[in-house]
């Protein structure tokens, strides 16, 4: 067999995505609009050499930098949200590595692309290296709490400091500033004598737009330090929440146990004079009584057997599909939503073994949680249905609830199974209750839903068989 990679991505982020490609497209359209000519850098040049004038020499590099910014702007955001919208892990560890090459990848494509198009040289020299590399480094910094406008103002800056690198005389043995205007404007320096007043204005623009970036990037340290800060903080007090209504719930358990406990008592006193009631009137020949006393005698052999199942809620018992529904249906009867439940029992006549208590229940969570679930634009529909199915070599009876409503957002379908998280976002316990009793009949449950169209939740049981079919 082969080995499986373990390079792997685990998230992608569409919407940073859609934007990073959107801005990289719309980088081969700039140079149709943002020129030397139409932001007047050959005009200041021209007017440089006319009048030998080193404030229109200085204008023309300033608005070379501009230019140059304002083309470089799109494709480098664009490289950057693309890389950010995805993360890398290496045996389930994040890595960044991959980040950076895809940044460096994009970039190059541009940068080759651009030659190809606009039929002249797109230089990706050691400024746009050293650019990558910045935005790498904030990549690498995970600022994960950050808002997209934040990270793009810390990238303007960074593209603009960097720009100012293609005016400076003094880096040309560093292969910076190779395009054509460039060269012009260092070459009137020169002839000019005014290389040094070239270079101080690079290194000025180059050390506030530096000290910017350098200042926007502690702060993002700060804030998101704050935000995780705040999160954990936040996850702590659910936590303690969580742990508070786990007391709560062990505390009212134990005490329905006791209760539950307490009835067996009274009930065995009941069915025993009964008993001996049902007796006298047989001896006494008394029918009429003794239909009377039959019907209390299997009542309270039911009542019993709730109990029982109650007090032990781990007993199974073979119950008929019919009966389950029935007990479930009679239990939501008196709900506003009970008149917008359809029952279709394809399984009448089949059996499972569960709690006899407690699976009602289950049925009636999922009901309740549909009938939560409505949405304000048409009218609610709910629909109970069981099935016979066949799943790998076993008979279930599958009992299922779908509903017309808001459906559950993708990222909340595993959580919803939580305690203290129910399926409409309210905290609760009843989804988690579901699941471990139908897990603990030797079933399954599934849930298949779409935002805005609804939920099907899905429980499927071994089918069993009656006593009588022993």
């Amino acid at each position: 067999m082969k080995e499986r990679i373990p390079l792997s991505v685990h998230q992608i982020h569409y919407d940073e995505m859609l934007a990073g490609t959107v801005l990289t497209l719309i980088a081969f359209f700039m140079p149709m609009f943002v020129n030397v000519y139409n932001f007047g850098v050959m005009d200041s040049v021209d007017r440089a050499l006319r009048g030998w004038d080193t404030a229109s020499l200085l204008e023309a590099a300033v608005r070379l930098v501009l230019v140059n910014f304002l083309r470089a702007l799109p494709h480098y955001t664009g490289a950057f949200f693309i890389s950010e919208s995805l993360e890398f892990f290496w045996k389930d560890r994040r890595i960044w590595w991959p980040n950076f090459a895809l940044i460096f990848a994009i970039l190059l494509a541009v940068y080759r692309s651009m030659y190809y198009i606009h039929h002249f040289p797109y230089d990706f020299s050691l400024a746009a290296f050293g650019l990558s590399l910045l935005v790498l480094m904030y990549r690498r910094a995970d600022y994960r709490y950050i808002s997209w406008k934040k990270k793009t103002l810390l990238i303007v800056t960074m593209i603009m400091a960097f720009q100012f690198l293609d005016i400076m005389p003094a880096l040309d043995s560093l292969s910076i500033g190779r395009g054509e205007i460039s060269r012009t404007i260092k070459l009137l320096a020169q002839l000019f004598e005014e290389e040094a007043l070239l270079n101080a204005l690079g290194i000025v623009g180059i050390t506030v737009f530096t000290l910017f970036s350098s200042v926007i990037f502690l702060q993002f340290q700060e804030e998101n330090h704050l935000r995780m800060l705040a999160l954990l903080e936040e996850k702590n007090r659910e936590s303690e929440h969580l742990r508070q209504m786990s007391e709560l719930q062990n505390r009212v358990y134990q005490e329905m146990q006791y209760l539950v406990h307490d009835l067996k008592s009274p009930l065995t006193s009941v069915q025993t004079l009964v008993g001996v009631m049902k007796m006298s009137a047989e001896m006494e020949g008394r029918e009429k009584d003794i239909s009377y006393l039959d019907r209390i005698e299997k009542a309270m052999e039911r009542m019993s057997d709730m109990v029982s199942a109650i007090l032990y809620e781990k007993e199974r018992t073979v119950v008929s599909v019919q009966e389950l529904t029935d007990t479930a249906l009679a239990q939501v009867s008196v709900t506003a939503y009970a008149e917008a439940v359809r029952v279709e029992n394809n399984a009448a006549g089949a059996y499972v073994r569960v709690n006899r208590v407690l699976f009602p229940r289950a049925v009636v969570n999922l009901l309740r949680n549909a009938g939560q679930a409505g949405s304000p634009d048409r009218p609610l529909e709910i629909l109970l249905r069981t099935d016979r199915v066949r799943e790998e070599d076993t008979d279930y009876v599958r009992f299922s609830v779908r509903d017309n409503g808001v459906g559950i957002l993708p990222e909340n379908v595993e959580q919803i199974w939580e305690k203290g998280v129910s399926g409409r976002g309210s905290s609760g316990l009843g989804l988690s209750f579901v699941r471990r009793v139908v897990e603990e009949s030797g079933g399954k449950v599934t849930v298949n839903t779409k935002p805005g169209e609804g939920t099907e939740m899905v429980l499927l049981i071994p089918e069993g068989e009656s006593d009588e079919g022993r």
